[in-house]
């Protein structure tokens, strides 16, 4: 979850713009009622000035951290691969986020105890004072409902063991970069550009159409999908003939799994899509797709769930899709990263710097070309 709440720290920490305009009014109130209190400022006077130093910090912090579940900017500046940092993410975003507060607010201070004696170490007091306050409450409040199992529950590797076995196929998905399409193997090697698209890559996943739909079905589609309706744009990727190994989406939760055909809308929009290239027989797991809360995996009555999730104060990376592969392996999107989750061992490694992956294994006879 993001958060929107006051000021360059609370940027990150909230969803919603009625909260953001709610939560910087309140915030404001009590930090011009400390200074009033605490360093004998005018009352009217010390809470204008606070209420506009928060809303004016909470409005230049969404160039850094973003603005509501949009992805935060800040990460994908200092970050080239956020999966292999995750431990670093909240850090920067905590360090930037103070230090944007102190620097915007400490003016509104200033003015709201210009009249006093002192003026300039008293407001540069009364400024760490309210933030010490502020900050601490917010923290305090946000940082329990917080989820990151990467280094925990889920182990962050760079590559599998060498003997470890990964099916042969490619790996169709969005560039985080440039918003073309490309492939790549499974094994990671290969990545090619397929098509120039230069889409946004935050709205855009991959999606794959049978045609005809509810007939026998002669051909697969993959489908690009942009936008942020219910009902977004297609354009056709690539073809390919009903033999191949590629299969639909389908609309899954743990209550409900593999229920009916995925919608590409609601995919892109809220996840919950998963698919499944396993033999019938060999399904001692499911997969599921959860968005916010990142991939679920279904291990057994007798085995926990293992979750994969980064869901903080300070940036969320959301799964749209899912692929269940042979050997116990899982692609998926995870913010804007292609990884795959070895789930026998609960490694999860970087494949891409993309989102919505499609995959399509390689024929019996076939080691290179879907």
């Amino acid at each position: 979850m993001s958060l929107t709440l006051a000021n360059s720290l609370t940027q990150v920490m909230w969803g919603f713009v009625e909260v953001l305009l709610v939560g910087n009014f309140i915030i404001g109130i009590v930090e011009g009622a400390i200074i009033a209190a605490v360093f004998h400022a005018r009352p009217l006077k010390a809470i204008g000035w606070m209420l506009a130093a928060n809303f004016l910090s909470a409005a230049l912090a969404g160039f850094v951290f973003g603005i509501g579940e949009w992805p935060t900017p800040l990460v994908e500046w200092c970050f080239d691969e956020p999966l292999y940092h995750a431990g670093e993410v909240a850090w920067v975003c905590i360090a930037v986020g103070i230090a944007m507060t102190l620097i915007i607010e400490w003016p509104f201070c200033y003015l709201a105890l210009r009249e006093a004696p002192h003026a300039i170490a008293r407001s540069l007091k009364a400024l760490l004072l309210v933030h010490a306050v502020s900050l601490t409450c917010l923290l305090g409040f946000f940082w329990p409902v917080s989820h990151n199992t990467l280094g925990r529950d889920v182990t962050v590797v760079r590559r599998f063991d060498p003997g470890r076995a990964v099916p042969n196929g490619w790996v169709y998905y969005v560039n985080r970069d440039t918003g073309d399409v490309h492939r790549i193997r499974l094994d990671g090697s290969a990545d090619e550009r397929v098509l120039p698209t230069g889409v946004d890559p935050h709205h855009a996943i991959l999606f794959v159409k049978p045609k005809p739909w509810h007939d026998e079905v002669e051909s697969y589609e993959v489908q690009l999908v942009t936008g942020l309706s219910m009902n977004p744009p297609e354009q056709v990727i690539e073809r390919f003939d009903a033999a191949a190994r590629i299969v639909p989406f389908m609309s899954s939760t743990p209550a409900h799994p593999m229920t009916d055909p995925a919608g590409a809308g609601w995919t892109l929009s809220f996840g919950m899509a998963t698919a499944d290239l396993r033999d019938a027989t060999d399904r001692s797991w499911q997969a599921f797709a959860r968005h916010n809360e990142g991939l679920v995996i279904e291990r057994g009555h007798s085995d926990p769930p293992l979750r994969v999730i980064f869901d903080t104060p300070f940036d969320t990376w959301r799964t749209h899709s899912v692929t269940a592969l042979p050997g116990d392996l899982a692609v998926f999107d995870f913010g804007l990263q292609v990884c795959l989750l070895d789930v026998r061992t609960s490694e999860i490694t970087l494949l891409a710097r993309g989102v919505g992956p499609v995959i399509v294994l390689d024929g019996p006879n076939d080691d290179s070309q879907p």
